[in-house]
């Protein structure tokens, strides 16, 4: 997770070709990322987790939904065509191809129905609350918003907004209930002030605004 974090936060985001680790170690040098990447072992939230699954390795095994089989000389499954019309590339080197697969994410067979996937009950402003500690002095970021009635009577006029519109939805409470996400799926949340901070930095690392 620290190595990730280090990568999020620097890594190259404009060329696709470069965004690999490989190339930020070459760029900052070995001892630099290490050096960063224990700074962030110092703040990352300790969480059993991230290294407990690493006693139970050797006791995984893996059954594919499905028995493999050849293809060569073999009839091909119905829709093989269509598949592999869509899904092989052929690469530059002579006899090697691309192929691309849709793999789920995960799967937990005890989830059931729709879960809601919202870590914090909030708003615009509170988001940009969240960086003034660390950013204010140097950003331009939200402090305080416009009374509502403000952004009813100017909203179309400056904005472009209508006023259906900002009845409905300016400074209206969102309220999200996570607890079944926690509950059947075991998802954790981290704290908004960190995810902003983070998406903040990244922003400034890739040049997305001046001062």
């Amino acid at each position: 997770q620290a190595i990730a974090r280090v990568f999020a936060r620097l890594g190259e985001k404009k060329n696709r070709n470069r965004a690999r680790l490989k190339f930020l170690v070459s760029q900052l040098g070995i001892e630099e990322f290490r050096r960063l990447v224990q700074e962030e072992l110092e703040v990352v939230p300790h969480d059993d987790r991230h290294t407990a699954y690493l006693d139970e390795l050797g006791d995984f095994t893996y059954e594919p939904a499905k028995a493999g089989m050849s293809l060569n000389g073999t009839p091909l499954p119905q829709g093989f065509d269509d598949w592999y019309r869509t899904n092989n590339y052929k690469q530059v080197q002579a006899g090697y191809s691309t192929i691309t697969l849709n793999v789920p994410l995960g799967f937990r067979e005890e989830a059931e129905g729709r879960h809601i996937i919202s870590g914090h009950d909030t708003n615009i402003l509170e988001l940009g609350k969240a960086l003034i500690e660390k950013y204010g002095e140097r950003y331009p970021v939200p402090r305080q918003s416009l009374p509502k009635w403000i952004v009813w009577l100017v909203g179309p006029i400056v904005g472009g907004i209508s006023r259906k519109f900002v009845t409905n939805n300016v400074d209206v409470k969102w309220r999200a209930d996570n607890s079944k996400s926690k509950r059947a799926l075991g998802v954790t949340y981290r704290p908004m002030k960190t995810s902003m901070e983070e998406m903040f930095q990244q922003m400034i690392d890739t040049g997305a605004f001046g001062k």
